[in-house]
């Protein structure tokens, strides 16, 4: 994840072969639970899916742009809560995947990165740990 901009973020994913992400199934809020709008997706690839119908895929590589409140622009440094999920070419699907990834914005010390908040110890590393490197989760936080 990198900011763009004082207004914006862009979260990066990178997906494995035999893997791909839905588009409709990605959520970006805050950890006080406010949905971010206007998220700006870039075209994906539709595909017939078995599970969900007629849907916008994305394989390999997928960047997209998250606007923050400007409550968190406020603070310096806001933590989101991503969710995402997706199946394997083989007909394998996982439950939705949430990740923390703290990030720090403009008036933040100097060079400052992003940081991914370590999962609970309970966390397995369940099957989307295939899917893209640096994947954190916490169970129980799917929908």
């Amino acid at each position: 994840m990198q900011r763009l901009d004082q207004r914006n973020v862009e979260v990066q994913f990178e997906v494995a072969d035999g893997y791909y992400l839905y588009r409709d199934r990605f959520k970006f809020e805050t950890t006080a639970g406010k949905v971010l709008a206007d998220v700006a997706f870039p075209k994906g690839t539709v595909k017939e899916d078995p599970f969900f119908g007629l849907t916008e895929t994305y394989r390999r590589l997928v960047r997209i742009r998250v606007p923050l409140a400007p409550e968190d622009i406020a603070n310096r440094r806001v933590t989101l809560k991503v969710t995402s999920q997706g199946c394997a070419d083989i007909g394998v699907c996982y439950v939705p995947l949430v990740q923390l990834v703290e990030v720090p914005l403009p008036g933040a010390p100097p060079n400052a990165p992003a940081t991914q908040i370590p999962p609970p110890p309970s966390w397995t590393g369940f099957p989307p740990k295939a899917l893209r490197k640096g994947a954190t989760a916490a169970p129980g936080e799917s929908r």
